[in-house]
């Protein structure tokens, strides 16, 4: 439109277009696929306050027909940055899924950085390695596993179940459940609704 003339009317309308289709791609449900029998999806995330250093893991277990196996909640002290509380959230949701006797998983998290890095074949010097290494030789005692990105709103019952760790006492493990405040989300995926935040 570049040196054309325009009205108030038509930059309005223009205005408010752009408006509307953003919210219909706020709107738009991230792809919500179950796992195939005999995989699990496991989704993990976390809560990160940097005045104390302290994270808080948050993950979830699911079936094929996207009911809850297990999830569990852990708070980790002496974390420096959300790039090692993403990993150490992801090898307690690894280590959770082997101790529930899963063979077949599918791990999913909303942070690209660390998904990357598990996934890259060549060394990483970052700050994680030690986790990235870790992660790696535990996946090794799967028989079948992924890992894979996700958006943040395709996430929200992991970080839910993170974020319920700040107020608990003590680290939390459900078999079969999970915490009251993550129930919604859970409801509102198996709906195919994704909730505004």
């Amino acid at each position: 439109m570049e040196g054309k003339r325009q009205s108030v009317q038509d930059i309005c309308s223009i205005i408010f277009n752009i408006i509307r289709e953003m919210k219909e791609l706020r709107n738009k449900i991230p792809a919500q696929k179950p796992p195939q029998e005999p995989f699990v999806k496991v989704t993990f995330d976390v809560a990160f306050k940097a005045t104390l250093h302290h994270s808080y893991s948050g993950f979830v277990i699911r079936n094929s027909r996207g009911l809850v196996m297990g999830s569990g909640t852990v708070l980790n002290k002496f974390v420096s940055d959300p790039f090692t509380a993403e990993a150490i959230a992801c090898l307690q949701a690894l280590n959770f899924s082997h101790e529930m006797c899963f063979s077949h998983v599918q791990m999913e998290g909303d942070s690209r950085t660390t998904i990357v890095k598990i996934n890259q074949v060549l060394p990483d010097y970052s700050d994680t390695r030690t986790y990235i290494e870790e992660i790696k030789i535990k996946a090794s005692f799967f028989h079948h596993i992924s890992f894979c990105h996700v958006d943040r709103r395709a996430n929200m019952v992991a970080h839910m179940i993170a974020k319920e760790r700040i107020s608990l006492p003590e680290d939390r493990f459900w078999v079969e459940e999970l915490p009251a405040a993550a129930e919604a989300f859970l409801a509102r995926d198996l709906s195919g609704l994704i909730p505004q935040i």
